[in-house]
C-alpha cells in the first residue's frame, strides 16, 4: 500500500492485500463512509472506492484497482475485491504533525490532546480542532451521516480529548487556506473527552482561535 500512496499519477493498476479498517455501508451504514472503505497493511493504508457491500472492520481483502485522487487524497478505484481471511489493525498513536505532514495518510491512528474549538453542522459536531502535547493543531472531521443518534459527549474547549480515526485529506475544506489534512471519524464514540485540569472555557465557535496549523 505504501507503493500506492507514493504514486503521483492516476491510472496505474495495483493489487493490494490488507485489513479493512472501516465498515462498508452494506455491513453497517451508521459507521460507514459513503461508498468506500479503508484498507491497511504493514506499510500503510489507502481509501478504496467504490465499495458498498458487506465488508467490515477486520476482514482481510485483496483489492485490485487503479490510482485516482479524490479531493487531493490518493485512492484505489476498485475493479475487483474479495475477502481472503480475517485480521486486525491496532490504532497507532501519532502527533498532530504526523497527521498534517501526510506521513500516516490512510492509516488507523489515535491523537491525544486538548480541544481548541469545535463547530457544528445541522445540530451535530462536524469539526474539532485538537492541540497535542507539542502545541501543534490538527483537524478532526465527522461526516454528517456518521452515528447520528448520539453526538460527542463532554466536548468543550479546554477539555482533554482522545480521537481515533483514519488519517485523511480533503483539499476542499476552507479552501484555499485549509487545513486540508484531517482525522476522519468512523464512530462518534471513538472521540472521548474529559474535563481538563483548568476546566476549559465554554465557547464552541470554531474559527476564532489564534492557533496556527502546523
Amino acid at each position: 500500500i505504501a507503493e500506492v500512496q507514493a504514486q503521483t499519477e492516476v491510472g496505474y493498476k495495483y493489487t493490494i492485500e490488507g485489513v479493512v479498517t472501516t465498515n462498508a455501508s452494506g455491513y453497517d451504514k451508521d459507521t460507514a463512509f459513503f461508498d468506500c472503505i479503508y484498507v491497511q497493511d504493514a506499510t500503510g493504508g489507502v481509501c478504496c472506492f467504490p465499495v458498498a457491500g458487506n465488508y467490515k472492520i477486520g476482514d482481510k481483502v485483496r483489492v485490485t484497482g487503479t490510482t485516482e485522487f479524490y479531493q487531493g487524497e490518493m485512492e484505489l478505484q476498485v475493479t475487483d475485491i474479495e475477502v481472503i481471511g480475517t485480521g486486525s489493525v491496532d490504532a497507532k498513536t501519532v502527533s498532530a504533525s504526523q497527521i498534517n505532514d501526510g506521513s500516516v495518510l490512510g492509516q488507523l491512528i489515535t491523537v491525544k490532546g486538548t480541544v481548541v474549538s469545535f463547530e457544528k453542522a445541522n445540530g451535530l459536531v462536524q469539526t474539532i480542532m485538537v492541540k497535542d502535547a507539542k502545541g501543534n493543531v490538527c483537524r478532526v472531521f465527522i461526516d454528517g451521516y456518521i452515528t447520528t443518534d448520539a453526538d460527542v459527549k463532554n466536548l468543550k474547549a479546554g477539555n482533554k480529548i482522545t480521537v481515533t480515526g483514519i488519517a485523511s485529506y480533503d483539499d476542499t475544506f476552507n479552501a484555499p487556506d485549509g487545513p486540508f489534512p484531517r482525522i476522519r471519524i468512523r464512530d462518534r464514540e471513538d472521540i472521548v473527552c474529559t474535563a481538563g485540569a483548568a476546566g476549559g472555557s465554554s465557547g464552541n465557535s470554531g474559527s476564532s482561535s489564534s492557533d496556527t496549523f502546523e
